[in-house]
């Protein structure tokens, strides 16, 4: 999403939402796609450790980055794939908030359904589960060597930059950004028709934002970003039921 030559501070860094660390690795053997994970928790300003909640989950998710609609020749962007080990996640903390666990594996077999495994990737993320507040995000293609640890470097925001998934949704949509945004940005979502379906406000700071398709009826959807200074980019979006 371009930002019509205004020119932002760009070495401004938002600070983490909490003190953890995620080092994302993903690599593909045959058809297995094999992740690793290591979550580190940081030292606090004396030396301490943040107490962080239990609600705090580790969710990991295989996507496809460009996916073409056989009935249609249709172009869906960032399809999921696949949750890892599943949908409800990994916990991170306990009661006590102490982190439960630092290292996670997974392994998936690439499914028939896939149709470039050179196009995978897996992005990783901690959610508080009963906020929904996305503190972390990471994302690394398979097979790539360094991951990207995004902590909110104020830069200039592209399409490539933003992640729609699932796409297609069931009941809920995820609108991920790969830097916190430095400004409120507003979306609607139209129907194929050109109807209004809904609108909202991102506020400035945001990492993610949700959407609730459980009563959108199933078909295509276009969800448009921006504001009254920021060109409005357009996304697909498909929700089957």
């Amino acid at each position: 999403m371009p930002w019509d030559g205004v020119d932002f501070n760009k070495e401004t860094l938002y600070d983490p939402a909490i003190l953890l660390d995620i080092s994302l690795n993903a690599s593909v053997a045959g058809d297995i796609v094999a992740v690793t994970i290591d979550v580190i928790q940081q030292d606090v300003a004396d030396g301490g450790k943040e107490v962080l909640t239990d609600k705090l989950r580790l969710y990991t998710a295989v996507i496809e980055s460009q996916v073409i609609v056989n009935s249609t020749g249709d172009i869906m962007n960032n399809v999921l794939r696949k949750f890892l080990p599943d949908a409800a996640g990994n916990t991170l903390v306990d009661a006590n908030g102490n982190l439960i666990g630092t290292s996670f594996s997974e392994t998936w077999r690439i499914s028939d359904r896939v149709q470039n495994p050179d196009a995978l990737s897996v992005i990783a993320f901690v959610q508080n589960s009963e906020t929904k507040e996305i503190y972390q995000v990471v994302q690394i293609a398979v097979n790539d060597k360094d991951d990207v640890i995004v902590t909110g470097v104020d830069d200039e925001l592209t399409r490539d930059m933003i992640t729609i998934y699932p796409n297609p949704a069931n009941d809920e949509v995820w609108v991920a950004f790969d830097q916190r945004l430095n400004q409120d940005f507003d979306f609607t979502i139209y129907n194929q028709v050109g109807m209004q379906i809904s609108t909202g406000l991102v506020k400035q700071g945001a990492l993610s934002f949700s959407l609730d398709t459980s009563r959108f009826p199933s078909g295509m959807y276009f969800l448009f970003l921006g504001n009254e200074e920021r060109k409005f980019e357009h996304f697909k979006l498909v929700v089957m039921h």
